[in-house]
């Protein structure tokens, strides 16, 4: 049982009236500010519970378990319930780390993985920002979903892509959790530099399955691809990245633009400005915005503060004039 947004939530209040999140098939359709969350859960004790919260306690009641839960400084709370689920713990950056698992004969690899992606991560950007993270296997009809403190990974994935999907949602506790954006408008600030923050963890962790290469070749594969099919089909092709969520045209144009033309501009910046300055950047738009939504001006401003004037890189690609 996955229980992702599923409780109202207050919309972003900006600019003097209320952001109203429609929903969309395509995309992350949820914008919202940071709260503290004190959350008391009550489930069949048959069941596991997963949680975005640290469970503070668990007693029983009858056929029941009442849980009580609490996270500090996050956008969303999720929860998953299981009744087959097996657990791994470990620990990375003075988080706790569970791993909840029904089908995987090699859990601690997992396990492994998480931990090392965490502190990764750590590392490059800035401190992981909850006391506890639970991957959780689960069913589900996408890859995976990323919510703060827990990630949903779908049970049909196997072998590299499983893997890859661990270390990108994982990334989205930066970019995502800690660091908000318009996901509706401005889809590619957390899923562009997550699918970047994700090529970047097999830069320097090889995996023969995953190398960095292969996954940026393929983000540019993809965005050409698209580029020339729709310039035949249209006569031009629309890659500007500021568009709501309804304006894309399929799923598959969306992916392209948000995830991979996404990456292919983090991986420009880090090019024009050198490691040096690149990860000085993040770490300091990371410890600037999080708790809070960042909008491009932040990213821009990030960049500059660390010697780098790109705002004029980051407009071109926003706009869809940028030449890839």
């Amino acid at each position: 049982v996955n229980l992702g947004n599923f409780y109202p939530v207050v919309c972003v209040f900006e600019e003097g009236s209320f952001y109203e999140c429609e929903y969309y098939s395509d995309g992350d359709p949820f914008y919202s500010e940071c709260a503290d969350y004190t959350v008391t859960f009550r489930a069949d004790k048959k069941y596991t519970v997963a949680s975005s919260g640290k469970i503070l306690s668990a007693r029983e009641d009858g056929q029941d378990k009442v849980y009580k839960m609490s996270l500090e400084n996050a956008r969303d709370f999720a929860i998953v319930l299981g009744e087959e689920y097996s657990l791994a713990q470990g620990e990375a950056c003075g988080a706790q780390i569970m791993y909840y698992y029904y089908d995987d004969a090699a859990p601690e690899e997992k396990l492994a993985l998480i931990e090392k992606s965490i502190s990764f991560f750590s590392e490059k950007f800035g401190d992981y920002a909850y006391p506890t993270y639970s991957v959780v296997q689960t069913g589900f009809s996408i890859g995976g979903m990323e919510y703060p403190a827990l990630t949903m990974i779908g049970d049909h994935l196997a072998g590299a892509d499983y893997r890859y999907t661990i270390v990108h949602e994982t990334a989205h506790q930066w970019w995502y959790a800690a660091v908000g954006s318009n996901q509706l408008e401005n889809a590619w600030m957390d899923e562009g530099l997550t699918e970047y923050s994700a090529a970047l963890f097999y830069r320097e962790n090889p995996d023969p399955e995953l190398p960095y290469e292969s996954i940026v070749d393929a983000a540019y594969g993809a965005y050409k691809a698209l580029y020339t099919v729709y310039s035949q089909i249209f006569g031009e092709a629309d890659t500007t990245m500021n568009r709501k969520l309804g304006e894309y045209l399929s799923e598959y144009q969306y992916v392209c633009i948000a995830y991979d033309k996404g990456l292919i501009l983090f991986d420009t910046l880090q090019k024009e400005t050198g490691e040096k300055k690149f990860f000085a950047a993040l770490k300091g738009y990371y410890a600037d915005r999080a708790g809070k939504i960042a909008r491009p001006e932040h990213l821009k401003s990030a960049f500059k503060k660390a010697g780098a004037n790109v705002a004029g890189i980051i407009d071109s690609f926003v706009d869809g004039k940028a030449v890839i």
